[in-house]
């Protein structure tokens, strides 16, 4: 009678219901949740991982227990051991991800995190990526193709292939993991090798044209 009357909001009964929930149960949703959207297993995986990792660092039992500066502590650990800026900003996201999830679904009432902001990674670049040469390239295709040993899962020359396909098209690791026979296409003008929507960067279907050469 009380809900019915409007004396009781039934939203504050599942806020309260959610809050009581292990924490790892939400979790284990979330991974399902992030799966239905097509994200690649990697990506999930390692997101699952990172959220339960700050979950563990800040000790939170129940979803309600999570707050901003015990995220913030936990990821200045992660920095103080030395971690990256970058990486840093990987956990973070991770979390902030799974927070606004439990929003958006009426777990929470509000985004605990709403308002952490990331680092400036720009400031701490342990890597300085560039475009390797024409020479460094040849040198790397063919002492690939010359070499294999009992740690690598293919041979040399395919795994010179993979690397000549990768500076080709510019497919990432993933996607280069994800061809089948039929992801290419020999006979159109140019040849194009196919990428489904669940490992493009930009979650849609891509055609990426090959050189000819190639």
């Amino acid at each position: 009678a009380l809900r019915r009357d409007g004396v009781i909001d039934p939203r504050e009964d599942r806020l309260a219901a959610e809050d009581r929930r292990a924490v790892a149960d939400h979790v284990a949703e979330f991974q399902t949740v992030m799966f239905a959207k097509g994200n690649d297993r990697d990506y999930v995986t390692q997101a699952v991982a990172r959220v339960t990792h700050i979950l563990k660092k800040c000790e939170a039992q129940r979803i309600g227990e999570l707050t901003g500066s015990a995220v913030q502590r936990a990821i200045g650990e992660l920095r103080a051991a030395g971690k990256s800026l970058a990486t840093c900003n990987g956990y973070l996201r991770s979390i902030k991800c799974f927070t606004a999830w439990l929003h958006r679904d009426k777990r929470l009432r509000e985004d605990p995190l709403k308002m952490l902001s990331t680092f400036n990674e720009a400031s701490d670049r342990r890597h300085i990526r560039r475009e390797p040469t024409a020479e460094e390239f040849s040198w790397l295709v063919v002492t690939t193709r010359a070499r294999a040993t009992e740690n690598h899962s293919l041979s040399g020359p395919d795994r010179a292939m993979l690397y000549l396909l990768a500076a080709g098209t510019g497919l990432r690791a993933s996607e280069l993991r994800s061809l089948v026979k039929e992801s290419f296409e020999f006979d159109t003008d140019p040849p194009v090798v196919k990428i489904a929507a669940a490992y493009s960067k930009r979650r849609r279907d891509d055609v990426q044209p090959i050189p000819v050469d190639l």
